[in-house]
């Protein structure tokens, strides 16, 4: 079983996967059903209902309500029961998790932790994203069979593309070149640049070098799980 960071705002999908439909998705391991509200704002749910533990994905959404799809038990978007069918009562214990959510440069994010804590000025920021000297790319999603830590550690790792990635973003000019690590306020730097070497694959079809070029790699690694890539080349000057 994985031991997650609760208190840590996590990418739950692209603006664009969510819609007025009820949509699951699993995040730390727990399942969360999340649709745009009447105000375009997203919502997000424990995606189980109290009573009988079926998902709420698979009720009926109702204006700005979820209706469980077994008795019928409706939920706001606060998480609080609504109503039961055939009675008034509204028991303390029907309610579901209610998630804190924030919508920044086309990403969704979620909060799974003490809902106190979550601080919207700490969602990460990546001004490229808004920045019209920049074109942002939103690419699919890959499933990857392997617990996160593995993920996060390879994204921090620049030493690996000499050998894993030889064809593309890598090459035999950088095996020996050594890989310096520092802390830059809240990131893990991994970085390096190898001087006066042939381009890699990737350049060669893209950047239209002639000749050799400086080549760097800055990795940086947002704990629990953000990682951004600095990876780039410059003809060698002679």
């Amino acid at each position: 079983m994985t031991n997650f960071v609760k208190n840590a705002w996590y990418v739950a999908g692209w603006s664009t996967e969510i819609d007025d439909e009820l949509r699951r998705f699993t995040i730390l391991g727990d399942n969360v059903v999340m649709f745009r509200k009447s105000d375009g704002a997203v919502a997000a749910l424990e995606d189980r209902c109290p009573h009988r533990l079926l998902p709420l994905s698979k009720g009926k959404r109702i204006g700005d309500t979820v209706q469980c799809g077994y008795h019928g038990l409706t939920f706001d978007c606060s998480g609080a029961c609504v109503r039961v069918p055939g009675q008034t009562n509204l028991p303390k214990s029907a309610y579901v998790t209610s998630y804190p959510i924030v919508e920044k440069h086309g990403i969704v994010w979620i909060w799974m932790g003490d809902p106190d804590k979550a601080d919207a000025a700490k969602v990460f920021d990546m001004p490229e994203f808004s920045d019209p000297a920049w074109a942002a790319h939103h690419g699919d999603a890959l499933h990857l069979k392997s617990n996160y830590l593995n993920v996060a550690e390879n994204l921090v790792d620049p030493a690996h593309v000499s050998f894993v990635h030889p064809t593309t973003l890598g090459n035999a000019a950088s095996e020996n070149v050594p890989v310096h690590v520092q802390t830059e306020g809240e990131a893990i730097v991994a970085w390096r640049w190898i001087r006066d070497a042939e381009p890699i694959g990737f350049f060669k079809a893209f950047g239209g070098f002639s000749g050799n070029v400086d080549r760097w790699h800055y990795y940086y690694l947002y704990t629990p799980c953000t990682a951004v890539i600095d990876f780039g080349s410059i003809e060698t000057e002679k």
